[in-house]
C-alpha cells in the first residue's frame, strides 16, 4: 500500500514539473514562435521536384537553367528539370498547359501585349507574371564569322540573316539591329530556322552571315573555337538615334560594355546589345506557394550555383531585383521579396501599372475578338484588326510591325 502511495505521488510530482517546465517555456517564447496566428501565410511543405521550361541544349539559357537545377539540389535536396524547348511560344504554352511549374523566356513582353505570334485568335495577350530574373552583363547581340568581312552594321547590308520561327525576340533582334543602321528586312536575305540551336548551328556552319547570339552559350564558345571564329558587330552606344530606332522595335534592349563570354575579355571590350534574361515566369493561377519556394530556392542557393556557369553571378538576390520588369510579379514573389526587405515603393508602382495595363489589354481583347464574331472577319486577317484598335488605345506604346508576315 505504501508503495503504491509512492507511485502516485512520484507521478503527481512528475506531471507538475512538466506542467512547471511548460509554463516557463511558454512565457520565454515570443508568442509569434508558439501557435501561428489565424490566417497567417504560410508556405507550406516544399515541393518535392520541379520542371522549368527552357531553352535547347546548347543555348545559354539551358546552362543557366541547368546550373540553376544543380545549386538547388545541393542546397534543398530537390531535382529541377529543364525541359528543352525551341520556341518562345511553345515555352509560354509549357507553363500555360501546366506541362512545366514556370518556364524561362525573353518573349514575355510580346506575349503580354498580344503581339507579333500573340497577335492571333489562339493566343491574344497573355497575363503573365514574372517569379525572379537574371540581370545579366553578358550579350545578346548579334555576332558573326570572324571570316564574314562584316565590321559595322552597315555591312550588313544584302546578307543572309538567321531567322528563328516562333520566336519574336531574336527576330526583332535582327529587325532592331538593322533600323539601328538604317535598314530593314529587304536589305538581307533571311534563313529560316525551327530551333535556337539550329539557329546558332547555322552560324557556326557559315550557312548565314550574322545572328542574334548569346556571348555565355555553348554555341558562342564553339564558334568562336571554329575555322570561322567569332566577332560582334559593335553597337555605338553615341549614335543616340539608332538605338532610337532599335528601341522602338525592341524596347528591352540596352547597350553594353560587354567584357564577359566567347570573344570577348577585359582587354577586349566591344559595345553590344544586352537585356535582363532569363525571365522567370508562370500564370497568374500558379500555386502561390509552389512559387514562394521556387523564388525561395533560386534566391538561396545561390552560393552552390554562382561558379557553374558565366550567366549565374547576375542571379544574386539584391542585383536581380535592379533590373525593370515588364511583367507584374506574382504574389508567391512578392510574399518572398517582403521577407527578405527587397521589395520597395517603386516595385510596387510598376506592379500596380502593369497590372493596370494587362487588364486593359484583356478587356480591348475581348471586345476584338467579340466584333469578329459578329462581323465575320477571317482568321487570318484578324491580327490585323487586333493590331490596329490596340495601337490606337495604346498609342503610347511600340507597336510597329517589325516581323515579316
Amino acid at each position: 500500500m505504501k508503495k503504491r502511495v509512492h507511485d502516485e505521488v512520484v507521478l503527481v510530482s512528475l506531471a507538475t514539473l512538466s506542467i512547471l517546465v511548460l509554463s516557463i517555456f511558454l512565457v520565454l517564447t515570443p508568442a509569434s514562435a508558439q501557435t501561428p496566428k489565424p490566417g497567417a501565410w504560410s508556405p507550406g511543405p516544399m515541393p518535392k521536384s520541379l520542371t522549368v521550361a527552357s531553352y535547347d541544349v546548347g543555348g545559354g539559357v539551358y546552362i543557366i537553367t541547368a546550373a540553376l537545377g544543380e545549386g538547388i539540389f545541393k542546397k534543398f535536396g530537390v531535382r529541377m528539370r529543364s525541359l528543352p524547348v525551341g520556341t518562345g511560344t511553345s515555352r509560354i504554352l509549357n507553363v500555360r498547359i501546366g506541362n512545366t511549374d514556370f518556364g524561362a523566356t525573353i518573349d514575355g513582353l510580346f506575349a503580354s501585349e498580344g503581339v507579333y505570334d500573340f497577335a492571333t485568335m489562339d493566343w491574344g495577350p497573355q497575363s503573365l507574371r514574372m517569379i525572379y530574373m537574371s540581370n545579366r552583363q553578358s550579350a545578346y547581340s548579334l555576332a558573326t564569322g570572324a571570316d564574314s568581312g562584316i565590321k559595322t552594321l552597315a555591312d550588313l547590308k544584302g546578307k543572309k540573316a538567321g531567322w528563328l520561327i516562333g520566336s519574336p525576340f531574336t527576330q526583332l533582334m535582327v529587325t532592331g539591329a538593322l533600323a539601328y543602321a538604317g535598314l530593314s528586312l529587304d536589305d538581307v536575305k533571311l534563313v529560316e530556322t525551327r530551333s535556337i540551336g539550329s539557329l546558332y548551328q547555322s552560324l557556326i556552319d557559315g550557312k548565314v552571315d550574322f545572328s542574334p547570339l548569346d556571348s555565355s552559350s555553348s554555341s558562342a564558345y564553339q564558334l568562336e573555337s571554329s575555322p570561322r571564329g567569332i566577332y560582334w558587330i559593335p553597337f555605338p552606344p553615341e549614335n543616340k538615334e539608332g538605338w532610337d530606332r532599335f528601341r522602338k522595335i525592341n524596347p528591352q534592349v540596352q547597350p553594353i560594355h560587354c567584357s564577359f563570354g566567347a570573344g570577348l575579355s577585359e582587354k577586349n571590350t566591344v559595345w553590344v546589345a544586352t537585356v535582363p534574361m532569363p525571365q522567370y515566369f508562370v500564370y497568374p493561377n500558379a500555386d502561390e506557394r509552389k512559387v514562394y519556394w521556387i523564388v525561395k530556392m533560386i534566391a538561396e542557393s545561390y552560393n552552390e550555383y554562382k561558379d557553374i556557369s558565366l550567366g549565374m553571378p547576375w542571379h544574386k538576390l539584391e542585383d536581380a531585383m535592379k533590373a525593370y520588369s515588364v511583367l507584374p510579379y506574382h504574389p508567391g514573389a512578392i510574399q518572398y521579396f517582403k521577407e527578405r526587405g527587397v521589395w520597395s515603393a517603386l516595385l510596387e508602382k510598376n506592379q500596380a501599372e502593369l497590372l493596370d495595363r494587362q487588364a486593359r489589354l484583356q478587356k480591348l481583347w475581348k471586345e476584338t475578338v467579340d466584333e469578329s464574331l459578329k462581323t465575320g472577319v477571317k482568321e487570318k486577317d484578324f491580327p490585323d484588326l487586333w493590331m490596329k484598335k490596340r495601337e490606337k488605345e495604346f498609342s503610347n506604346y511600340w507597336v510597329e510591325s517589325a516581323i515579316k508576315k
